[in-house]
Protein backbone atom coordinates (compact mmCIF):
# COMPACT_ATOMS: atom_id res chain seq x y z
CA UNK A 1 0.00 0.00 0.00
CA UNK A 2 1.18 3.47 -1.00
CA UNK A 3 1.46 5.27 2.11
CA UNK A 4 2.08 8.61 0.49
CA UNK A 5 -0.41 10.94 -1.02
CA UNK A 6 0.47 11.94 -4.94
CA UNK A 7 0.93 14.71 -6.76
CA UNK A 8 -0.76 17.26 -4.34
CA UNK A 9 1.98 17.37 -2.25
CA UNK A 10 4.65 18.39 -4.90
CA UNK A 11 2.18 20.30 -6.52
CA UNK A 12 1.85 22.52 -3.60
CA UNK A 13 6.10 23.12 -3.37
CA UNK A 14 6.39 23.85 -7.37
CA UNK A 15 3.96 26.69 -6.36
CA UNK A 16 5.53 27.64 -3.37
CA UNK A 17 9.39 27.57 -5.57
CA UNK A 18 7.40 29.98 -7.84
CA UNK A 19 6.47 32.46 -4.92
CA UNK A 20 8.41 31.93 -1.75
CA UNK A 21 6.90 34.28 0.15
CA UNK A 22 4.43 34.57 3.79
CA UNK A 23 1.80 36.18 1.48
CA UNK A 24 1.56 33.51 -0.93
CA UNK A 25 2.02 30.65 2.26
CA UNK A 26 -0.92 32.36 4.15
CA UNK A 27 -3.10 31.98 0.83
CA UNK A 28 -2.11 28.23 0.91
CA UNK A 29 -2.10 27.22 4.03
CA UNK A 30 -4.49 25.18 3.84
CA UNK A 31 -3.27 23.14 1.08
CA UNK A 32 0.44 23.15 3.21
CA UNK A 33 -2.06 21.60 6.53
CA UNK A 34 -3.71 19.13 4.08
CA UNK A 35 -1.37 18.02 1.04
CA UNK A 36 1.47 18.37 3.04
CA UNK A 37 2.17 18.17 6.62
CA UNK A 38 -0.60 16.06 7.25
CA UNK A 39 -0.03 13.43 4.81
CA UNK A 40 4.04 13.59 6.02
CA UNK A 41 3.76 13.25 9.01
CA UNK A 42 1.47 9.84 8.65
CA UNK A 43 4.59 9.17 6.32
CA UNK A 44 6.87 9.69 9.05
CA UNK A 45 4.43 7.65 11.52
CA UNK A 46 4.65 4.50 8.96
CA UNK A 47 8.10 4.64 9.18
CA UNK A 48 8.60 4.80 13.01
CA UNK A 49 6.49 1.61 13.00
CA UNK A 50 8.74 -0.12 9.92
CA UNK A 51 11.98 0.93 12.35
CA UNK A 52 10.39 0.26 15.53
CA UNK A 53 11.85 0.73 18.75
CA UNK A 54 12.95 3.07 20.30
CA UNK A 55 11.59 5.40 17.26
CA UNK A 56 7.60 3.77 17.39
CA UNK A 57 7.39 5.44 20.87
CA UNK A 58 8.74 9.33 19.51
CA UNK A 59 6.23 11.73 18.62
CA UNK A 60 6.21 12.61 14.62
CA UNK A 61 7.32 16.07 16.28
CA UNK A 62 10.21 14.70 17.20
CA UNK A 63 11.15 13.68 14.19
CA UNK A 64 9.50 16.40 11.36
CA UNK A 65 11.63 19.69 10.65
CA UNK A 66 9.82 22.45 10.23
CA UNK A 67 9.25 23.55 6.77
CA UNK A 68 10.17 27.41 8.25
CA UNK A 69 13.80 28.30 7.45
CA UNK A 70 16.30 30.16 9.69
CA UNK A 71 17.33 32.97 8.10
CA UNK A 72 19.15 34.68 10.80
CA UNK A 73 22.62 34.29 8.53
CA UNK A 74 21.53 32.96 5.85
CA UNK A 75 22.01 34.95 2.17
CA UNK A 76 18.63 33.23 0.92
CA UNK A 77 16.23 34.88 2.78
CA UNK A 78 13.38 32.99 1.48
CA UNK A 79 11.16 32.15 4.38
CA UNK A 80 10.47 28.32 3.57
CA UNK A 81 12.00 25.19 2.38
CA UNK A 82 11.32 23.78 -1.13
CA UNK A 83 11.19 20.18 0.84
CA UNK A 84 9.63 18.31 3.97
CA UNK A 85 12.19 16.19 6.13
CA UNK A 86 12.82 14.01 9.09
CA UNK A 87 15.75 12.41 10.69
CA UNK A 88 15.59 8.99 12.64
CA UNK A 89 18.29 9.39 14.69
CA UNK A 90 18.84 8.69 18.84
CA UNK A 91 17.57 12.12 19.88
CA UNK A 92 15.38 12.82 17.04
CA UNK A 93 15.73 15.84 14.79
CA UNK A 94 18.22 17.37 16.77
CA UNK A 95 20.50 14.48 16.85
CA UNK A 96 23.23 15.52 14.25
CA UNK A 97 26.26 13.09 16.05
CA UNK A 98 25.24 9.88 16.00
CA UNK A 99 24.65 7.35 13.22
CA UNK A 100 21.02 7.77 11.87
CA UNK A 101 18.42 8.03 8.73
CA UNK A 102 17.64 11.57 7.16
CA UNK A 103 15.33 12.32 4.20
CA UNK A 104 13.78 14.86 2.50
CA UNK A 105 11.33 15.14 -0.34
CA UNK A 106 10.42 17.77 -2.48
CA UNK A 107 9.74 18.86 -5.85
CA UNK A 108 13.19 19.72 -7.13
CA UNK A 109 15.15 16.90 -4.81
CA UNK A 110 14.32 13.87 -3.25
CA UNK A 111 17.57 12.50 -0.69
CA UNK A 112 18.25 10.50 1.92
CA UNK A 113 21.52 10.78 4.04
CA UNK A 114 23.14 8.44 6.83
CA UNK A 115 26.34 8.28 8.85
CA UNK A 116 27.64 10.58 10.98
CA UNK A 117 27.30 14.37 9.67
CA UNK A 118 28.29 16.76 12.66
CA UNK A 119 30.48 14.80 15.60
CA UNK A 120 31.64 16.91 17.99
CA UNK A 121 35.50 16.73 18.80
CA UNK A 122 35.34 13.59 21.36
CA UNK A 123 33.37 11.74 19.46
CA UNK A 124 35.36 12.18 16.17
CA UNK A 125 38.47 10.82 18.13
CA UNK A 126 36.70 8.02 18.81
CA UNK A 127 35.19 7.14 15.63
CA UNK A 128 38.72 7.53 13.91
CA UNK A 129 40.52 5.02 16.86
CA UNK A 130 37.86 2.64 16.03
CA UNK A 131 38.38 2.66 12.11
CA UNK A 132 42.10 2.71 12.38
CA UNK A 133 41.81 -0.36 14.96
CA UNK A 134 39.51 -2.19 11.98
CA UNK A 135 39.77 -0.53 9.00
CA UNK A 136 39.08 -3.69 6.58
CA UNK A 137 36.02 -3.47 7.97
CA UNK A 138 34.51 -0.32 7.49
CA UNK A 139 36.05 -0.60 4.02
CA UNK A 140 34.53 -4.06 3.38
CA UNK A 141 31.45 -2.55 3.87
CA UNK A 142 31.22 0.49 1.67
CA UNK A 143 32.81 -1.63 -0.98
CA UNK A 144 29.88 -4.14 -0.91
CA UNK A 145 27.60 -3.91 -3.99
CA UNK A 146 24.16 -2.78 -2.27
CA UNK A 147 25.97 0.05 -0.35
CA UNK A 148 27.93 1.15 -4.18
CA UNK A 149 24.68 0.63 -5.75
CA UNK A 150 22.98 3.00 -3.50
CA UNK A 151 25.22 5.30 -1.67
CA UNK A 152 28.24 5.38 -4.39
CA UNK A 153 30.83 6.25 -1.69
CA UNK A 154 31.19 8.26 1.88
CA UNK A 155 31.52 11.30 2.16
CA UNK A 156 32.57 13.77 4.42
CA UNK A 157 35.56 16.80 4.62
CA UNK A 158 39.20 15.22 5.33
CA UNK A 159 41.40 17.03 8.40
CA UNK A 160 43.99 18.97 7.72
CA UNK A 161 46.08 17.08 10.34
CA UNK A 162 46.09 13.85 12.13
CA UNK A 163 46.79 12.98 15.64
CA UNK A 164 50.12 11.44 15.57
CA UNK A 165 49.35 8.02 16.58
CA UNK A 166 46.79 7.82 13.90
CA UNK A 167 48.97 9.36 10.75
CA UNK A 168 50.74 6.33 9.43
CA UNK A 169 47.43 4.22 9.49
CA UNK A 170 45.52 7.09 8.16
CA UNK A 171 47.90 7.44 5.00
CA UNK A 172 46.96 3.69 4.09
CA UNK A 173 43.63 3.76 4.88
CA UNK A 174 42.02 7.63 4.60
CA UNK A 175 38.83 7.60 6.12
CA UNK A 176 40.69 7.65 9.68
CA UNK A 177 41.43 11.48 8.35
CA UNK A 178 37.97 12.71 8.29
CA UNK A 179 36.19 15.07 9.81
CA UNK A 180 32.65 13.74 9.21
CA UNK A 181 31.58 10.19 7.73
CA UNK A 182 28.07 10.40 5.59
CA UNK A 183 26.63 9.09 2.40
CA UNK A 184 23.57 9.68 0.49
CA UNK A 185 21.53 8.98 -1.94
CA UNK A 186 19.36 10.77 -4.52
CA UNK A 187 15.97 10.09 -6.35
CA UNK A 188 13.51 11.63 -8.46
CA UNK A 189 9.84 12.74 -6.58
CA UNK A 190 7.95 10.23 -9.13
CA UNK A 191 9.93 7.26 -7.71
CA UNK A 192 8.37 8.09 -4.53
CA UNK A 193 5.35 8.17 -6.38
CA UNK A 194 5.49 4.82 -8.33
CA UNK A 195 6.53 2.72 -5.14
CA UNK A 196 5.43 2.29 -1.70
CA UNK A 197 7.55 4.96 0.15
CA UNK A 198 7.72 2.92 2.95
CA UNK A 199 9.55 -0.02 1.81
CA UNK A 200 11.54 1.95 -0.71
CA UNK A 201 13.18 4.25 2.32
CA UNK A 202 13.37 0.92 4.19
CA UNK A 203 15.52 -0.58 1.38
CA UNK A 204 17.65 2.27 1.34
CA UNK A 205 18.21 2.11 5.38
CA UNK A 206 18.98 -1.38 4.71
CA UNK A 207 21.31 -1.00 1.98
CA UNK A 208 23.36 1.68 4.61
CA UNK A 209 23.07 -0.09 7.55
CA UNK A 210 25.69 -1.93 8.30
CA UNK A 211 27.58 1.17 7.96
CA UNK A 212 25.78 2.78 10.58
CA UNK A 213 25.87 -0.08 13.04
CA UNK A 214 29.50 0.48 12.44
CA UNK A 215 30.10 4.43 13.25
CA UNK A 216 27.33 3.32 16.34
CA UNK A 217 29.89 4.35 18.94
Amino acid sequence: MNHFPGLPFFEFFIGLSADNRKGWFDANRDAYERDVKAPFHRLVAAMQQAFGAPYDQMKTGDLVFRINKDIRFSKDKTPYKLHMAAAFAPGGKKDMMHPGFYFQLGAEQCVVYMGVYNPDTALAERIRHYIADKPEKLEQLIAAPAFRNTFGTMQGEAQKRVAGDLKEKARAHPLIARKQWYFGHSFEPETILEHDPVAYLMEVYKAGKGVNDYLAL
